[in-house]
């Protein structure tokens, strides 16, 4: 069984076996599974505190919600960079970037095809201004919001990003 790439070389989950080794790691943060294969894919496991750790227990590593078999430190783990969330605009983010007559540049995601419009207009439908539920005008085609944000990438500052805004800490 491979690992998941992020864990450090030499580096596996601990077991019961090495409970007194892992007191060390007592109120660090690390990943808890009961099934060993969980740790191809480290997004399958649950990421928080150890507590404690229990010398005679099949579950000897206690999380604040329960007991576990396995443990691995974050420490073992390289998981680089936070990925950026991102969601659609909404009508009243899209026009505090682009005001009318703005050239929109963009794309369909990965593809060498690149499209630029005017922008021309707005309209919603709705009494409410939520991320993806707006239309937008450009050139002579209308676009819902969502759609653009679920099939095209956005030119802005001379690289291609998502057709949307980053998502805040505190919207996550």
């Amino acid at each position: 069984m491979k690992l998941d790439k992020r864990i450090f070389p030499a580096k596996r989950p601990l077991t019961c076996f090495d409970s007194e080794y892992a007191r060390q790691f007592i109120d660090k943060k690390g990943f808890f599974a009961d099934e060993l294969k969980e740790f191809v894919d480290l997004d399958n496991t649950l990421e928080t505190e150890l507590k404690n750790v229990h010398h005679y227990e099949d579950d000897c590593f206690v999380s604040p919600i329960t007991g576990y078999k396995y443990f691995l430190p974050s420490e073992w783990v390289d998981m680089g960079e936070p990925e950026k969330k991102w969601r659609p605009f909404s009508l009243t983010e899209w026009r505090h970037i682009y005001a009318i007559g703005d050239e929109i540049v963009f794309r369909i995601k990965n593809s060498d095809t690149v499209r630029a419009f005017m922008f021309c207009g707005l309209y919603s439908d709705h009494d409410n201004d939520l991320p993806g539920k707006g239309v937008i005008n450009l050139g002579s085609e209308l676009f819902v919001l969502q759609n653009l944000f679920d099939q095209f990438e956005l030119r802005r500052n001379d690289e291609w990003q998502p057709f949307g805004v980053l998502v805040e800490e505190d919207e996550r």
